[in-house]
């Protein structure tokens, strides 16, 4: 064991910076804060420039890694408070301010198609949030076929839709509802001529009819797969970093589990992972997922969602671009 603390006489042109490399110090922090901790008198003590003849308490190798330990366990316990936080805690609607933007992603066993979502917050009136929502093809893609097409033209007259969410996730009311229909109104006679056949008529109908009955159109935009998923199924109370409740899909009735998990970068962000089941099959996992948020702001970064043979086996990849 050492009983003395190694000195150094600083020369003519020396700088801290200089000296921490001469002892192999990481930090020329690490050197000052170690003298300045050991120094006798406080008028010894140093800022960030030396003078020739003073001596500095130079740190050896074990106190050098005394310091880094510390320095880790000071991350790890501030980490596992973050956690602990997270475990026990109310997972509240999270797009609260600024506009963000994703490329959602979709492949199934034949084919890959994208669009991509853009959840803009205009504004926050007792707990209730108004947010705009706009949705198109991604990457500037042209449309393949006459149904993609047709998917483009009903996209361009039901977006941007503005809408009243609560903190739950839970659309309320469908804001911008005269707007919709009106410019549905001057729109849908040319979609019927151009989108002629069975099909045509069915997607059209479809739209007719949601938007003849606003209420029908709330609850058909609750009810969206992708929308449920990603606007409020990971919400709610968590307890020892995990979430249980029930979940409606598709007019269907499933159980959901959420579960807290370390992320990646432990320091930015945290995993949410989430197994479905049908309320009578619990052994059976219709569909999974991992949701990675942003520790401090709890906003979506990230997200694969695994549909399996009940929801006839989609993959779907979420991507946040701004």
């Amino acid at each position: 064991m050492d009983f003395y603390i190694k000195t150094h006489i600083v020369e003519k042109g020396e700088t801290l910076e200089l000296i921490a490399g001469m002892y192999n110090i990481p930090e020329v922090e690490m050197l000052r804060d170690f003298h300045n901790n050991n120094v006798p008198n406080v008028k010894n003590c140093i800022g960030w420039t030396v003078a020739a003849g003073e001596e500095l308490f130079i740190p050896q190798q074990k106190d050098i890694l005394k310091v880094l330990d510390t320095r880790k366990s000071r991350i790890n316990e501030q980490f596992e408070k973050q956690q602990n936080r997270l475990l026990k805690r109310y997972f509240d609607f999270p797009f609260y301010k600024g506009r963000h933007q994703y490329l959602i992603t979709v492949n199934d066993k034949n084919d890959s198609s994208s669009f991509l979502l853009e959840i803009e917050h205009v504004m926050e009136n007792e707990e209730k949030f108004h947010l705009k929502i706009n949705q198109k093809r991604g990457n500037n893609e042209e449309p393949d076929s006459s149904v993609e097409k047709m998917a483009d033209d009903i996209n361009e007259n039901l977006f941007p839709i503005e809408l009243i969410i609560n903190k739950l996730g839970i659309i309320e009311k469908i804001n911008n509802s005269h707007d919709l229909k009106a410019n549905w109104k001057s729109k849908k006679e040319d979609l019927y001529e151009f989108f002629e056949g069975n099909i045509g008529k069915i997607f059209l109908d479809k739209i007719e009819s949601s938007l003849s009955d606003i209420e029908k159109l709330k609850k058909m935009l609750n009810e969206n797969l992708l929308w449920k998923l990603l606007l409020n199924s990971y919400l709610g109370g968590y307890a020892d970093g995990i979430n249980q409740k029930k979940i409606n899909l598709l007019n269907y009735n499933f159980d959901l589990m959420n579960r807290v998990v370390k992320g990646e970068k432990e320091d930015q962000t945290y995993t949410i992972s989430q197994e479905i089941t049908r309320p009578d099959h619990t052994e059976e996992i219709v569909a999974e997922a991992d949701y990675h948020i942003d520790i401090k702001t709890h906003i979506l970064q990230s997200a694969e969602i695994k549909l399996k043979d009940w929801f006839e086996n989609l993959n779907i990849v979420i991507t946040q671009i701004t």
